[in-house]
Parts: C-alpha cells; structure tokens; sequence
C-alpha cells in the first residue's frame, strides 16, 4: 500500500505567510476601489433623490422660479419652510433631524469631528441656520446658504455625521439652480472642476468626478 505524501508544518506555514504577504499588498487597493465605488454611487443616488423629489414637487406647483421664498432663501426661516414644502414630502423616508442632532455643535456633527477641507481647516459649517434632512439609509442632506445668484446650496455627507466629515470624502456640495429646476454639483458648469477641488478648497469634488465620467479623477486632492 502507497502512502501519499502530505505537506509538512514548515510547508504549511510557508504558504501561510505567503499567502499574508499577498493579501497584505492587495488588499488596500481593494479596500480603496471598493471605496471609491461606494462614493460615486452615493453621489449618482443623491443627485437622483433631489432631483426627482424636486421634478415631483414642481409637478405639483408648478415651475420652480414661482415657488414660494425661492427668491429670498439667505434667510434661513424661509429656507427651512422651503424645504418642509418643497422637499421632505417627496423623498421618501425622509425626516428632520432630532433637535439634540440639530444642536449639537449646529448641526449634529460631533465636536471632535467637524466638517473639515482636505488639508485639515474645520470649515464654518457649525451654524444653526443650516437646515438637516435625514435619509432612511443614513445620508444626510442639509440646506445651506446661497450663491451669488440666490441658488440654494445643498450639502450632503454621505454617511450622516458620523467621521471623517471631509469634503470631497463623504461631504460634497451641490446647488438648487430654479432658473434650470435642478440640482447639479457645485461647478457643474466649470471648464475645469479640478481648480476648486483642491486640498484648500473641496467645494466642486463632485462636479470633477462627474466631469471625469464618474471616476476620480488622478489628481483628486483626497485619498479613499
């Protein structure tokens, strides 16, 4: 009778290692595309809520350049019953946030993890006068002040409060353009997004991602 020769331990634990070494090296670019993949259909669903939330909205009031407040939304009281109006009742699952979250350093973010740019500055994002909408799937849209044209800015972090708070990670801007009666990224209308999406200013990460075909682009100031 032949026996089959087994591998020893010492072969074994050779393998073993080898095998770790692999995963080792592979397994943060995996981590890193699986990342980044994440994010960019985060940003396609939550570009596709707004939008949809506001076409059934107008559907229901009509254009949008008539809305109530939509020329006066600097001032957040009117912001606030906009979005009660216009927005809330057509995302569905959609609710205000708890008022402990609303307070809580202005609005919910912990104080140890602010909203920050990409080179570390907390940003000015802690005022009372934003407006939190909270999805059923965690993503956190909050109406924030308005552009040189009176176009609402909507920000969105796309995993609630909860860290790193960095925009072009998980926090992204976009803008309420109701000469067009959408939503697009902020610098959606750039020749180059890339030069507001820098590690000082991440303001147009999103448009430069949807500008490069929904990929990262190879200069993007923040790493996944």
């Amino acid at each position: 009778m032949r026996l089959s020769k087994g591998f020893t331990l010492a072969e074994v634990l050779i393998t073993l290692g080898i095998i770790g070494i692999i995963a080792a090296m592979t397994l943060p670019t995996v981590v890193k595309k699986y990342k980044e993949k994440q994010t960019i259909a985060q940003i396609k669903y939550s570009l596709n809520i707004l939008n949809n939330a506001f076409r059934l909205a107008i559907a229901d009031h009509g254009d949008m350049r008539d809305w109530k407040y939509i020329d006066n939304l600097e001032e957040p009281t009117n912001r606030k019953i906009f979005i009660d109006k216009y927005l809330i009742p057509y995302v569905k699952g959609a609710k205000v946030s708890s008022q402990e979250s609303y307070d809580c350093n202005g609005l919910g973010y912990p104080t140890t993890s602010p909203p920050r740019q990409p080179n570390g500055n907390i940003t000015g994002m802690t005022s009372k006068t934003f407006y939190p909408i909270t999805l059923l799937n965690g993503i956190f849209f909050y109406a924030a002040s308005t552009d040189n044209n009176g176009n609402m800015t909507i920000d969105v972090d796309l995993n609630g409060t909860n860290p790193p708070n960095i925009f072009g990670y998980d926090l992204f801007v976009f803008i309420l353009e109701r000469e067009k009666n959408s939503v697009y990224a902020v610098g959606h209308n750039y020749e180059n997004p890339m030069t507001s999406c820098t590690k000082g200013n991440a303001w147009s990460c999103a448009a430069a991602i949807i500008k490069n075909e929904y990929t990262i682009p190879k200069n993007y100031p923040v790493k996944f």
